[in-house]
């Protein structure tokens, strides 16, 4: 059903059959817009029912939403990802929360909090999953880092050691200095030899992990990780933001590094990995550091696989492009979610219509009383056939004000 079907209904249902001015037919598709916002609120449309699959890790807990998302239906485990998830699913409960109650509570096996919270990006106008619970995965530790065993510093770093009173994990954490004018590469590093580890079932799943601790972030560019069999064979990923995809703090600071993002240098391979290098890159000829930074357990992670059901707002196709789009611009646009079900058209025409002829002929209190005999008339046989599946707790004081008149 096009938007030009709906004016002609809507013109229909007004009593007006001549043609519309360009003023007339902008506000009606206007008003063919709010109508459409009406129904997506208060309805739940099959076709507007969306999945989004979030690749979690304990030690991360905000995951950036499609920029479709307008709410929630479900979050579960993803049983397609594997067998293992079709018990736990029965056996772990899903508790939607307000972000400030997640905080306050330990991650746990049995329960897996969520909310949905505004990302953390400024002014972006996203919105991010938060989400509390302990990995059903398992990690394998690379090195705890609680000794300088099989490690070395080259390049601008120097002076490797133990240090028993500033760590994250275990006994103790590797500290060491950066000094510039050691090589003139801008760039630290410290290697971890001579362990061999099968990462064969990580490929392009395990994400690793590291903590440093660091004294002078100005002038950093990047934090390079490489794994493989030697200096000739190895992948690599560099990362510019910390875990939290903020930029590098002058303190503890996570950062992960996806396989499934890696690139390769010469053929390494997985099943037997025994060469990690972490660089540290900088863009400052005087990047000196006289207190200790502090490298903390090297681990891989295979995340676990959740799915996020949701409501989509794309629910208008360009007429003639075929992108979806959220809103109505043109008379060739079609109602996709009219498509399954034409009445559904017809309900979004008499929204609109019954919008404009009150605003247009009566008075304000007249308006008010007139559209909530509407609401009750009309919308709510259509909640009975299309309900919103929503979270328990959702619309309570997250709740956006009411659409009714």
């Amino acid at each position: 059903m096009t938007v030009n079907d709906l004016l002609t209904l809507v013109n229909a249902y007004l009593g007006k059959f001549s043609g519309d001015t360009t003023e007339e037919q902008t506000a009606k598709i206007n008003f063919l817009n709010i109508a459409k916002n009406i129904i997506s609120a208060e309805l739940g449309l099959p076709f507007s029912e969306k999945k989004q699959t979030i690749n979690f890790l304990q030690e991360k807990e905000n995951y950036l939403l499609n920029s479709d998302f307008t709410e929630p239906i479900s979050l579960s485990y993803d049983e397609s990802f594997g067998s293992l998830y079709e018990d736990i699913n029965q056996s772990v409960e899903f508790e939607y929360c307000y972000p400030e109650d997640i905080i306050k509570k330990p991650k746990e096996s049995s329960v897996v909090r969520w909310s949905i919270e505004p990302a953390n990006i400024p002014q972006s106008g996203n919105l991010s999953l938060f989400v509390k619970a302990l990995a059903v995965r398992g990690n394998l530790i690379i090195n705890d880092c609680d000794d300088t065993t099989n490690w070395s510093v080259s390049d601008d770093a120097t002076n490797l050691t133990v240090d028993t009173l500033k760590f994250q994990t275990g006994s103790g954490s590797l500290k060491f200095k950066i000094d510039e004018t050691l090589s003139g590469n801008q760039r630290a590093t410290l290697k971890l030899q001579n362990q061999n580890f099968d990462l064969s079932s990580y490929v392009n799943l395990g994400n690793f992990f590291i903590n440093l601790y660091m004294v002078d972030t100005t002038g950093l560019s990047s934090i390079t990780l490489k794994w493989g069999q030697n200096s000739s064979n190895y992948y690599y990923v560099a990362q510019t933001t910390n875990v939290d995809g903020t930029l590098y703090n002058n303190s503890w600071n996570e950062f992960i590094f996806d396989w499934n993002n890696a690139s390769t240098v010469g053929s390494p391979t997985a099943d037997n990995v025994s060469y990690f290098e972490i660089n540290i890159d900088y863009n400052e000829t005087n990047f000196n550091s006289p207190q200790f930074w502090n490298l903390d357990t090297l681990q891989i992670i295979s995340p676990d696989r959740f799915v996020l059901r949701y409501y989509s707002n794309l629910l208008v196709k360009d007429g003639s492009t075929s992108a979806l789009k959220t809103k109505f611009e043109n008379t060739n646009d079609i109602a996709l979610y009219a498509t399954t079900d034409p009445s559904l058209g017809d309900l979004t025409v008499r929204i609109a219509a019954m919008i404009y002829k009150p605003l247009a002929n009566l008075e304000q209190n007249q308006t008010v009383s007139f559209m909530n005999s509407f609401y009750s008339a009309f919308l709510e046989p259509y909640k009975l056939r299309y309900p919103k599946r929503l979270p328990m707790y959702y619309r309570g004081r997250l709740a956006g004000p009411s659409l009714r008149w």
